[in-house]
C-alpha cells in the first residue's frame, strides 16, 4: 500500500511542468472527492486555497506550485482516497484522475521499456510534447481538465458504470492526441 501511495503522489507531481493543469485537476478531483464522501466543510478550504492559487498559476503564470506544491496535492490526494470507504469508490476517485495518472503512468512504462533511466529529468509527457508541437500552456491545461471535469460529472450522473467507458474514451483521446498532434516519443 505504501509503495502504490508513494507512487500516486509521484505520478501527481510529475504533471506539473504546464500552467494551470496540476492545480485545475486537483480542484476538480477534491471537488468530487469531498461531495462524495460527505466530508465536513473544512475540506473545502483546500480547494478555495487551489482554486485562489490557480488564478495566479493560469497562463502566463505568475505564481509557479513547484514540486513542493504537487507533492503536497499528491499527497493529500492519496490521504483522501485513504478515507474512501470500499473498493469501487477507490476506483471511482482513481478514474476520475485519469488524465494526470494514465500520461504519467504511460509515460513512465514507455522510458523504463525504451530503456532510458525513469529518475532523469525529461520532456516526454504528453503535456509536454502537445506544449512542444505548439499548443499553448492555456490548451493543453483546459484539456486536461475539461476531461478530469468529464469524468467526474459522468461518474456523478451514473456512478462508475457510466465513468469506465468515459475513462476509456478519454484513453483512446489521448492515443489519437500521441499518434497525429504530439511530437513523436523519442526513445
Amino acid at each position: 500500500i505504501c509503495f502504490c501511495a508513494v507512487g500516486c503522489i509521484n505520478l501527481i507531481n510529475f504533471m506539473d511542468g504546464i500552467d494551470g493543469l496540476v492545480a485545475g485537476c486537483m480542484v476538480i478531483v477534491f471537488s468530487f472527492i469531498i461531495l462524495s464522501l460527505q466530508l465536513p466543510f473544512p475540506y473545502w478550504f483546500m480547494v478555495s486555497s487551489i482554486s485562489a492559487f490557480l488564478v495566479w498559476n493560469w497562463s502566463p503564470a505568475k505564481v509557479f506550485m513547484g514540486d513542493v506544491g504537487s507533492t503536497y496535492l499528491g499527497a493529500v490526494y492519496v490521504g483522501l482516497l485513504f478515507l474512501t470507504p470500499n473498493l469501487s469508490d477507490l476506483c471511482v476517485h482513481l478514474l476520475i484522475a485519469t488524465p494526470l495518472l494514465f500520461d504519467s503512468l504511460i509515460t513512465l512504462l514507455r522510458r523504463f521499456i525504451s530503456g532510458q533511466s525513469i529518475f532523469q529529468p525529461h520532456r516526454l509527457h504528453l503535456y509536454q510534447r502537445l506544449h512542444q508541437s505548439g499548443w499553448s500552456h492555456c490548451s493543453v491545461s483546459t484539456l486536461f481538465i475539461a476531461s478530469t471535469f468529464l469524468l467526474a460529472l459522468s461518474s456523478y450522473l451514473g456512478g462508475i458504470y457510466v465513468l469506465l467507458p468515459f475513462s476509456m474514451i478519454f484513453i483512446f483521446i489521448y492515443l489519437w492526441l500521441e499518434c497525429f498532434h504530439a511530437v513523436p516519443f523519442k526513445c
